[in-house]
């Protein structure tokens, strides 16, 4: 897994290689500025993710006690959530770490 990067150096694999983020269409509502960031403080990072199982939407999963972070990332380290999210998603030993 990849460490966090600048938006302008961050690749990701694509169409079986490695290709600069920047170099794709962008699909979702998300507006990048080209303006010249001078400082880690003023850039926008990417953070790798590896996605072992998703829903839609429609079925997202929440509950009482939960950890929530409106970051847009944060390391999960709760044991109560990531209790409840091995077994709703039914992740085994294989696709997660020991909750």
């Amino acid at each position: 897994m990849a460490e966090a990067a600048p938006f302008e150096a961050a690749q990701v694999f694509h169409e079986g290689q490695w290709t600069p983020l920047k170099d794709l269409p962008l699909s979702a509502d998300y507006r990048h500025t080209d303006a010249p960031r001078t400082t880690p403080e003023d850039s926008e990072f990417v953070v790798p993710v590896r996605w072992t199982a998703s829903r839609p939407k429609s079925q997202a999963y929440w509950e009482k006690g939960m950890f929530a972070n409106q970051n847009s990332a944060g390391k999960l380290r709760q044991q109560y959530t990531l209790g409840k999210l091995v077994t709703q998603f039914e992740l085994n030993g294989e696709n997660s770490r020991s909750a």
